[in-house]
């Protein structure tokens, strides 16, 4: 990235704008498809700040690990309010659950992989985003609309996964909606006008990985790859459905328990494909009946979950990747999964006092913690 940027002390702003014209690897002379212009853009301040002292690179990561933290904090906060507008316990319980987000060791690879700051710049538009939607989204709607509009751009020209932000926003919108079935609709309606970002975003894509030269006999002219989508039809075939069950379910397995952890994890067997979609079918229906009885605990959290996790899923698209799971596919999930344990915390605090509700969360940081820290030294370690 820094390549034509640093030279000395001297930084050409100028020549930013490439990095919105061009794929990640353009520089190197390859053609590939990950189109990433805003974290090409930031390692290239990092080369005009700090040169070659790449130690400043990995403290610009941990700053932004702990940035999207606290954001994460803040959404917790505001979901536990709008669960609940007179719980007084939502600051206390909400930072008790981003502190496990914040040690989780899954996060290990988001954090020590400057490649990888894309998806932090995504959790931190994605978890900024919805808190200001939630936050104006009945009093001042405009204002709501407006800065998750202004999120979408960011997070879109971070990285590719951050293309679900509205439905994200919908769900949470349609979650927290009071009233009835024509007032949620209306309160969603201006999420259509986010297709704006998206359509300059495909279309500034679709230039910058277009082929270098005029296509060959039977090639696809289809940059966006949606011909070959509709024809594979792969995903309604119920095979691939099992696969990425069965990898949804190790995600959350190893968000429960993330022993081995793996650079890119082995795809389940069959067993735990069936398995994985059982257990997810039952959870959605969970949550479903919760919901109706007007108790969005569930719902909520395995709504950001399995939105933010669709993009890795592979259920669309047609780069001829098959599901599996890297734990940095996890990293903007588990903020879904943040929102379980902080409703989960404040379920024991009624029934107890605060220390029984903190302990549990206590006790996940001083086990992760370590597991963190050694998996950092995973990745300082070359030959690991």
């Amino acid at each position: 990235a820094a390549r034509g940027f640093y030279t000395g002390t001297e930084f050409d702003l100028s020549r930013l704008p490439d990095f919105f014209r061009e794929t990640v690897w353009a520089t190197a002379g390859a053609n590939e498809t990950l189109y990433r212009p805003l974290l090409m853009v930031s390692i290239a301040i990092d080369a005009a700040l700090f040169a070659d002292r790449l130690a400043a690179y990995h403290l610009v990561n941990v700053f932004l690990h702990v940035l999207a933290t606290l954001l994460v904090y803040l959404l917790l906060s505001r979901l536990l309010r709008l669960a609940e507008p007179r719980d007084e316990s939502a600051a206390f319980i909400a930072l008790l659950a981003a502190l496990v987000f914040g040690v989780h060791p899954l996060h290990a690879e988001v954090v020590n992989s400057i490649f990888n700051r894309s998806t932090l710049f995504v959790a931190i538009g994605t978890a900024g985003g919805l808190c200001w939607l939630l936050r104006h989204f009945e009093a001042r709607p405009a204002l709501a609309w407006t800065g998750i509009w202004l999120a979408y751009w960011f997070v879109l020209f971070s990285r590719e996964t951050g293309i679900v932000l509205p439905a994200l926003a919908v769900a949470l919108v349609w979650i927290y909606s009071s009233g009835g079935l024509r007032e949620k609709v209306l309160r969603c309606l201006p999420a259509l006008l986010m297709a704006v970002p998206l359509l300059v975003y495909l279309a500034m894509r679709a230039q910058a990985v277009a082929p270098p030269m005029p296509l060959g006999a039977g090639e696809s002219s289809d940059l966006l790859g949606v011909t070959e989508l509709v024809a594979s039809g792969r995903f309604l075939q119920a095979g691939y459905l099992f696969r990425v069950a069965g990898v949804w379910l190790d995600g959350l397995r190893l968000a429960l328990w993330p022993r081995p952890l793996l650079l890119i994890h082995p795809r389940p067997d069959e067993v735990l494909r069936i398995v994985g979609l059982f257990v997810h079918i039952g959870l959605v229906a969970a949550a479903l009946i919760m919901y109706r009885r007007k108790r969005p605990r569930l719902i909520t959290g395995l709504a950001i979950f399995y939105i933010a996790l669709l993009p890795a899923s592979r259920l669309f698209g047609s780069d001829g990747g098959s599901a599996h799971l890297a734990e940095r596919y996890l990293y903007e999930p588990s903020i879904g999964l943040a929102a379980l344990l902080a409703f989960g915390l404040r379920y024991l605090l009624r029934r107890g006092d605060r220390l029984l509700a903190a302990a549990p969360a206590v006790l996940a940081v001083v086990l992760l913690t370590p597991l963190t820290w050694a998996r950092n030294a995973d990745w300082s370690d070359e030959v690991t």
